[in-house]
This record gives structure tokens, C-alpha cells and sequence, in this order.
């Protein structure tokens, strides 16, 4: 089991490059971390995480992307106990958009909604997303330096 688990939703890639950048800064504190696409994730087995980092981008007007769907609707539809779940969430979009991040946010709520502790709060990251995310990159290894 990893102690980390690092999920993304993505359509443009943004999402995908930002988890294995984090990647590759968490196993630099020799710590255990995967990352997976959330459509290739046993949903199952999420009650046994320790900690799960979401990252996902928004498409359009707050659709998820096609591969974060499956995902959310386990979550809202199946509705799991993840009371020993830590989490934290990076959520991407466009400002120019009404639903900004939406995707994101709904990960969030529903992730304290079943239970689940957060670590740090949420970061929103707008169209040009690397300031942002380098704040939640620091934010997520502060967490585990001091934590893990």
C-alpha cells in the first residue's frame, strides 16, 4: 500500500503534468506515493487510502472530465465511509468560465461530505496554473515533512 495516493482528472494534460511533478517531489522525501488516472483507479479500494491528493482540471462549464466521471459518481452514488481518509484538492479550471472549478469542488464537498479529513484547503488554480500549484505543491510537502 502507498501512503500517498495522487488521483487526476484531466482533458488538456495539466492535470496529469502537476500530479507527476508532485510526484516526483514527494518520493524526493522518500515517501511511498502513486499516481493514477482516476479512470483506471479501483474505486474499492478507497475506504483503505491513507491520503489522497485530487487533481482535476474542469471541462467547459463544469463538466468533469470524461476520465473523472466514473470517479465522482462511485463517490455521490455509492457513497463510501472514508472516515480514515485524509485528503487535499487541486482543483484546475478557467476564470472565464461560470462553473469555475467546478470539478474540484465537488470533489471536495463530496470528500468531506463521506467523512473524510482535509489536510489543506482547496486550492483553485486558474487558466495559468503553475503559481497556484506550486502553492499547493509547498502546502501538500509542508503537510507530509511535518505529518508523515
Amino acid at each position: 500500500m502507498y501512503k500517498i495516493l495522487i488521483l487526476y482528472g484531466t482533458v488538456s494534460g495539466n492535470s496529469e503534468y502537476c500530479s507527476y511533478d508532485l510526484e516526483k517531489e514527494i518520493k524526493k522525501i522518500k515517501i511511498d506515493v502513486l499516481v493514477q488516472n482516476m479512470d483506471s483507479y479501483e474505486h474499492n479500494k478507497l475506504t483503505n487510502e491513507y491520503l489522497v491528493l485530487i487533481i482535476t482540471s474542469t471541462y467547459g462549464d463544469g463538466d468533469p472530465p470524461e476520465d473523472a466521471q466514473d470517479f465522482l459518481e462511485y463517490l455521490n452514488n455509492t457513497r463510501p465511509n472514508l472516515k480514515n481518509v485524509n485528503f487535499a484538492v487541486c482543483a484546475l479550471g478557467d476564470t472565464m468560465y461560470p462553473n469555475f472549478a467546478k470539478t474540484g469542488k465537488d470533489f471536495d464537498h463530496i470528500f468531506e461530505k463521506l467523512g473524510a479529513t482535509r489536510i489543506i484547503k482547496r486550492t483553485d488554480c486558474d487558466a495559468n496554473f503553475q503559481i497556484q500549484f506550486d502553492e499547493f505543491k509547498k502546502n501538500i510537502l509542508n503537510y507530509i515533512k511535518n505529518n508523515l
